[in-house]
């Protein structure tokens, strides 16, 4: 497993990152976002972040594995807000660029606000949050602070309907 680094016109221009559970390795990485020339990555299976600077130099790591109050539980999707604020897809984990809690939402089921395996995360640009629930088959929308706004789609091959949702963009 590594992040492969290329731009949009598909050209190559290397590669960091190797198989394992040593600093700078992953297991199973799902997501990538980047902040001030950093690239956070995210490990499904050791439910940890790694960073890296632009260049690919394994920088630090953190996360505590677990489904408790600051602990990270199958990490999948990873958003930056405008103020460099981590959102981390476990449910929704909110952390600082260093690793430091600063709070979370949400919780298994699948009534509004609550998730079963959510996968992606965007912000807009009014910083609400749109969460792609994978399993309920629906994109979920709420404040900064956690709170449920709306939700749309439902399982299904029509218009207006999601099979597996991995990933959500706003425009």
């Amino acid at each position: 497993v590594r992040v492969c680094v290329l731009d949009l016109d598909s050209n190559y221009y290397g590669v960091f990152g190797s198989n394992g559970y040593s600093e700078g390795q992953f297991i199973y990485a799902t997501s990538i976002a980047i902040y001030d020339e950093m690239i956070y990555v995210s490990d499904e299976h050791t439910n940890k972040i790694s960073i890296f600077d632009s260049s690919g130099k394994f920088i630090n790591r953190w996360g505590t594995p677990g489904s408790g109050k600051g602990q990270i539980n199958g990490p999948s999707g990873l958003k930056f807000d405008s103020n460099g604020i981590l959102y981390i897809v476990d449910h929704l984990k909110i952390f600082e660029r260093d690793g430091k809690y600063i709070s979370g939402f949400g919780s298994y089921g699948s009534d509004p606000g609550q998730f079963n395996l959510p996968w992606g995360i965007t912000i807009d640009s009014l910083g609400f949050l749109y969460i792609s629930d994978w399993r309920n088959d629906r994109i979920q929308k709420f404040t900064k602070d956690g709170d449920f706004v709306s939700l749309f789609g439902n399982s299904g091959d029509q218009n207006g309907q999601f099979n597996r949702p991995s990933s959500v963009a706003v425009d």
